[in-house]
Parts: structure tokens; C-alpha cells; sequence
């Protein structure tokens, strides 16, 4: 399989910055940004990994990205497609306040995902 190494850099690039934001996000108890980055963030990463491969892709579900790499010959853990589906809960609803019947998202989103982002 050939890799593009400096393609998959420019969208690992992007995908640490905004992993490192999300961090600060939690540090500031700004949970839904927070959630909405970790989703960013892994998404940047797929799609990275993907056009390395020579297989473009557009979408924004985590899932749906490793079913490609999946698709590609890429092997990776089967738990992955549960963190996946997790982090694609918070695609919308981290951001928008039409996802909820009542109150805004930074008063609603969970966040049992701040534990997993503390300083490391």
C-alpha cells in the first residue's frame, strides 16, 4: 500500500491543533466546543489517513471513515467502531441549539468526555 507521507502530515497537522484546542476547551469547561473538536479531530485524521492512501472521501462520520479504511485493507482494533459512533453523537448537537428542544448546547452536552481530555 502506498502512502502519501506528506499529505497524511498536513491533515494529522490540523487534527492535533484542534485535539489540542478541544483540550483547552476542557480546561475552560467548555464542553460542547470540547466534544465538537474531539469529532474534528478524528475526523481530520480518517480523511488524512485516506487521501495518504489515494482514496479521497467526504463526510463527517467517523464511522463511516473507518468502514473505508476497513474497505482500504486498513486493520485496526474493532473498538474503535463503538468510539466512532460515540464521537459522531456530537457532530451536530455540540453546536446547535436546534438539536435540542430547550436551552442551548453548552448547557446540555454531557460531559462524562472531560476526564479522557485532561492534561497529559
Amino acid at each position: 500500500m502506498d502512502l502519501d507521507r506528506e499529505e497524511l502530515a498536513r491533515w494529522l497537522a490540523q487534527a492535533e491543533h484542534t485535539l489540542a484546542s478541544g483540550r483547552r476547551d476542557v480546561l475552560e469547561g467548555d464542553y460542547d466546543w470540547a466534544a465538537f473538536k474531539a469529532q474534528q479531530a478524528a475526523e481530520l485524521a480518517l480523511k488524512g489517513l485516506l487521501r495518504g492512501l489515494g482514496q479521497p472521501t467526504y463526510g463527517h462520520s467517523v464511522k463511516r471513515l473507518l468502514e473505508a479504511l476497513a474497505q482500504a485493507g486498513v486493520a485496526f482494533p474493532g473498538e474503535l467502531v463503538q468510539a466512532a459512533q460515540e464521537l459522531d453523537i456530537h457532530y451536530v448537537p455540540a453546536r446547535c441549539p436546534d438539536a435540542y428542544p430547550a436551552g442551548s448546547p453548552h448547557d446540555t452536552t454531557p460531559c462524562r468526555l472531560a476526564p479522557a481530555w485532561g492534561p497529559r
